[in-house]
């Protein structure tokens, strides 16, 4: 049933509207909140005629949601901050809310984790609400900037003020508090169908306290205000500025002297990253969500994906930006969308910016085809190691040169001179047979069958992950000749940077 509350006065700023009630208590909505312009639009004449309006506050449900599309494998409660802390702290420092040793079911857990529950609303209760919890902030304020988060002495007054928070409980029974800082990420996957993600970035989330020395809260702080979803592979989807070194390769903007390039995968040893979070700049390598990218040098920006275990350190006041150890280059922004990131905006408003996302998101981009080592401070000491193909690629690989051996008794035609210029119309088969014929070469009915541009580029793109030098630099020639989209011929639209780091390889 819905709370109906009722409000006499309604003041808007820049970053929110501050909703009066009877008793001077107010309730905030920030700009950005879906909610906002609705209830504008209902409380606005009511104030004018009859001085108050009732309202309704409440929100959907994503939280039960999320976990009924899960069938139980996350579940989320409402507690109390201070429980939280009572709970796993010692008065001294705090210790990480976890689960030790291995669990003879899910739903035994240890003593803290019980207790914490039995304190909690559970989200499928009809008690769940959210209305002493936190609101997740807009990726920018209504002046596009995107403001440090840290303020009053280090203390984030938004979040700070809120005595309520959201705990996510995992399958293995590990315990994350603070997860509506990304509500919008549960919102999305439950619009998507898609919650294999968050499931397995919840999962790799759970480890990171008890490796490093800042806690989960840091990374969501970092992920709040980020527009990037979760990937499928439970990884964080960033934005980094590199500085163009050549047509297929790029150096950071603090050093130059890191070369790499779509496909890398950067790293350096955990021991040469600063995980000291009172730090802002210092040693690492650094990442920054998309309101901060203005700030860095550089005249690329390209997508790349970190691991949640990678994740050393997030600045304490200011969670724009974090020192990881590894990262790994899945795509380049083109003009357009480079344009965008760099004034702020979503990479969507861009041509084809929701469609890379998307790929990227799911997985198909480029894998890692090179490892770039930091071993010394300042990006020295480098070392680029080509990833070794595994045996299922040699054996791709044996088998292609093993099949190009044997003589095939096909007709004699150019694929690409064979195949329309103008659309994926079939060739003339007739034609093809009867230059067969001309040859002495029988063809079978299946043989015989129509060629199209699509399946003239799959072989092509086939041979070409092979090994096939040769049919690489075909394949990119005739797309450019073609002036067509890879996704035409079912192909992903990292292709071209896939073969062109085949050619570089």
């Amino acid at each position: 049933m819905n709370k109906l509350t009722k409000i006499i006065a309604v003041v808007i700023d820049t970053k929110k509207a501050i909703f009066y009630k009877e008793d001077g208590t107010v309730i905030d909505v920030l700009q950005g909140d879906p909610r906002l312009r609705s209830i504008l639009e209902n409380v606005t004449p009511k104030l004018s005629t009859q001085g108050y309006a009732f309202v309704d506050f409440s929100t959907e449900n994503h939280w039960k949601q999320f976990e009924e599309k899960t069938g139980g494998a996350v579940r989320f409660f409402r507690i109390a901050k201070d429980k939280i802390k009572n709970l796993f702290s010692n008065n001294t420092d705090p210790v990480e809310p976890t689960v030790l040793g291995t669990l003879p079911s899910v739903q035994k857990m240890n003593a803290a984790v019980e207790e914490i529950l039995q304190h909690a609303v559970p989200a499928k209760s009809e008690d769940f609400n959210e209305d002493n919890v936190a609101q997740q902030r807009p990726t920018t304020e209504s002046d596009g900037r995107t403001p440090n988060d840290r303020i009053n002495n280090g203390k984030d007054g938004h979040f700070d003020k809120h005595p309520e928070t959201i705990v996510a409980v995992t399958k293995s029974g590990k315990i994350i508090p603070g997860v509506e800082r990304i509500k919008s990420q549960f919102a999305g996957a439950i619009k998507n169908s898609n919650t294999k993600g968050i499931e397995i970035f919840l999962e790799r989330i759970s480890k990171v306290y008890k490796k490093r020395r800042h806690t989960v809260e840091d990374l969501l702080r970092f992920m709040e205000r980020g527009d990037l979803p979760i990937a499928d592979d439970g990884t964080i989807v960033i934005y980094k500025k590199l500085i163009r070194h050549n047509d297929k390769q790029y150096v950071d903007g603090h050093s130059r002297n890191v070369i790499q390039k779509v496909g890398s995968f950067v790293y350096m040893e955990e021991a040469l990253v600063d995980p000291d979070r009172r730090n802002e700049c210092s040693n690492g390598l650094h990442v920054a969500r998309r309101g901060y990218i203005p700030t860095f040098s550089g005249d690329v920006i390209v997508l790349a994906k970190v691991r949640p275990e990678d994740v050393i350190a997030v600045p304490d006041y200011d969670a724009n930006k974090m020192r990881v150890c590894g990262y790994h280059i899945v795509a380049e922004l083109t003009k357009a969308q480079f344009q965008a990131i760099n004034t702020n905006r979503p990479i969507s408003d861009a041509e084809g910016g929701a469609e890379l996302l998307g790929k990227v998101i799911a997985g198909d981009h480029i894998g890692i085809i090179e490892h770039v080592k930091i071993a010394g401070h300042n990006g020295t000491n480098l070392t680029i190691t080509p990833k070794k193909p595994t045996k299922k690629a040699q054996k791709k690989k044996q088998k292609a040169k093993a099949t190009k051996a044997k003589p095939k008794k096909v007709a004699p035609v150019k694929p690409l001179e064979a195949v329309s210029k103008a659309s994926d119309k079939p060739v003339n088969v007739k034609k093809v047979a009867a230059k067969a014929k001309n040859q002495n070469v029988s063809l079978s009915e299946e043989e015989a069958k129509p060629i199209t541009q699509a399946d003239v580029v799959k072989d092509l793109w086939d041979k070409a992950l092979a090994g096939d030098s040769c049919k690489a630099r075909e394949l990119l020639a005739f797309k450019k000749k073609a002036r067509k989209g890879w996704g035409v011929w079912g192909l992903p639209t990292t292709a071209g940077d896939t073969l062109k780091a085949l050619l570089k390889d």
